[in-house]
């Protein structure tokens, strides 16, 4: 599986995504279209099987 990481931190833009998605905590994932907040290995899960 590819993935890229973001550290709102250093990076502005990063941190304005997910401020504009509405996040105001860290982590926060976006893919195949979701995204939410925490670590959620279950969703994680499901993305690794489609991939």
């Amino acid at each position: 599986m590819v993935y890229e990481t973001a550290d709102v931190t250093a990076d502005a833009s990063a941190l304005a995504t997910v401020q504009q998605l509405g996040y105001a905590a860290a982590p926060v994932v976006v893919a195949d279209g979701k995204h939410w907040s925490g670590f959620q290995p279950t969703k994680l899960d499901q993305i690794g099987a489609k991939a």
